[in-house]
């Protein structure tokens, strides 16, 4: 496989992962507003119901179809593995750096450095329990201001890795998802994308069996997006996103809708007008 195909199938999946992106968050958005602007909701429930619906039913979808093992599919495992046998496409270390001592000139690798997820630090136990001990003694006898008042990413636990250490990580991980995996596998196909006869006739019982989170699809998208993110970066040198910055306009529209109700009850008032 040559570094042009192995772009077009990583986009491709990160093109699905991002749009689950998506998805995922204007539902949270939808849950967390609907609580402050139920008045405003009210004027279109039916609008926001069936959006609502649409937008659950493409998230689980796109999820689903990035974990797909059907024959002759494409995955986020299977790019993993498409990345490992295509090695030679990718710098094992993030660069290389050249000193000078003594006339002399030295070469070193320089590896990617990477902040440990929590779903990772079980991979790096020895790590992870040296860095908290770290982090205990700053907090007790250490000058915070060095870090910046400690800073989010002191919290966090850094690693480095070659490439290959990446997609070795990266698989163990995948393969942590596997149940996960299955259970949205067969809410897609006997739900949302089969007229399958059981689940028909008990739906309750096929969603109750293979009931999964928000957060564990959450977690499922997140990992999509590392692994392509990782990839298109290093082949292409772009800077690839997880999602939009306006993400949260939804909330725009809401309060002009509450501007809108406001005046026209002033109106209202002001007219000796009621109600309808």
């Amino acid at each position: 496989m040559d570094k042009y195909e192995l772009i077009k199938i990583a986009e491709y999946l990160h093109q699905e992962a991002f749009y689950a992106n998506c998805y995922f968050e204007i539902i949270q958005q939808y849950y967390n507003v609907r609580k402050e602007y139920e008045q405003e909701y009210q004027l279109s429930p039916a609008f926001y119901n069936f959006v609502l619906t649409a937008l659950q039913k493409a998230c689980l979808i796109d999820v689903a179809k990035l974990y797909d093992k059907s024959l002759n599919t494409i995955n986020i495992g299977s790019l993993i593995n498409l990345c490992k046998e295509n090695l030679d496409l990718f710098p094992e270390y993030q660069e290389q750096s050249e000193i000078e001592i003594c006339g002399v000139k030295h070469s070193f690798n320089i590896p990617y450095q990477h902040y440990l997820k929590p779903e990772e630090e079980c991979f790096f136990m020895e790590i992870v329990e040296r860095h908290k001990q770290e982090i205990k003694f700053w907090e007790e006898f250490g000058d915070t201001d060095i870090f910046g008042e400690l800073s989010s990413d002191f919290y966090k636990t850094k690693v480095e890795l070659k490439f290959s250490d990446f997609l070795d990580l990266y698989n163990k991980r995948f393969c942590s998802l596997s149940k996960k995996q299955e259970k949205i596998r067969v809410q897609r196909n006997k739900i949302y994308v089969h007229n399958d006869k059981t689940t028909i006739l008990d739906t309750d019982s096929v969603l109750k069996e293979n009931s999964i989170a928000s957060l564990d699809i959450k977690e499922m998208i997140e990992f999509a997006l590392d692994v392509t993110i990782l990839v298109l970066n290093i082949l292409t040198g772009e800077i690839i996103p997880r999602g939009i910055k306006n993400m949260d306009d939804w909330d725009n529209t809401l309060y002009f809708a509450n501007l809108g109700l406001k005046h026209q009850k002033e109106y209202l008032e002001k007219n000796n007008v009621k109600e309808s």
